[in-house]
This record gives structure tokens, C-alpha cells and sequence, in this order.
């Protein structure tokens, strides 16, 4: 894809494709606060994108997707409509989810039987 054919569409298709194949909770963070959420998601070591709000009141409320380079440099932006930014919000909560979830299972099948032979031989001692 060459850069004058990023739109909106492109990065929200690229959001929820990308949500959707995270396998790691790494891979998803928060930042700001609850009037200003900033929610992120980890491409690569060098590439984010995130999903946020701005502005105090409803009135004022706007809604971006960015594409971040480095953690600080704004490459690309798009406004998006409350409707659009919730959307991804879900994509975004339910992926991080599932990849905690996951993450979960696996470390306790793998620490499960280890736990209960810690116990059995605490009770022979």
C-alpha cells in the first residue's frame, strides 16, 4: 500500500485485523485517563497504533485512530465518530481478553502439576 492510499478505512481494517491476531496481552495497553483514554496497540517494537479520546465534555469529545512511530511521533491520524471509536473499542477490549485468557490457561497447565507435587511433598514432610 503506498502512503497516499492510507484512509480511515485502511487503519481501522488494520486495528481489527491486527486486535484479532494478537496472541500476546503485551500487545495491548492503556494510557491517559478516564476522561482521556489512550488505547494502544503494540504492531512491532518500533510501530503502534492507538484508539482515543479527547475533550472535556460530550461537546467537546473527539475521537482519533493514530499510526505512532517510536512511541512519539504521530505519522497518521484519522477522526472517527463516537460510533466508529466504541466499535474498536469493543474489537480492542475483546481481543485483549481472549489473548489474556490464553496466556492465562498456559501458565496454568504448566504450573498445575507442579503446584500439587509442591503440595504432596510438603504433606509427606
Amino acid at each position: 500500500m503506498k502512503k497516499e492510499k492510507l484512509t480511515k478505512e485502511s487503519l481501522i481494517s488494520l486495528w481489527t485485523r491486527s486486535c484479532k491476531k494478537s496472541i500476546s496481552r503485551n500487545n495491548f495497553s492503556f494510557a491517559g485517563s478516564n476522561e482521556s483514554p489512550f488505547y494502544v496497540l503494540n504492531l512491532n517494537p518500533d510501530i503502534i497504533m492507538s484508539i482515543s479520546t479527547e475533550g472535556v465534555t460530550e461537546e467537546q469529545k473527539k475521537y482519533k485512530i493514530n499510526v505512532i512511530f517510536n512511541q512519539f511521533v504521530e505519522y497518521s491520524y484519522f477522526e472517527l465518530n463516537e460510533s466508529e471509536f466504541k466499535s474498536l473499542l469493543d474489537i480492542f477490549t475483546e481481543s485483549q481478553n481472549t489473548a489474556t485468557k490464553k496466556e492465562a490457561d498456559s501458565i496454568i497447565q504448566e504450573n498445575e502439576n507442579k503446584f500439587f507435587e509442591l503440595i504432596s511433598e510438603l504433606e509427606v514432610n
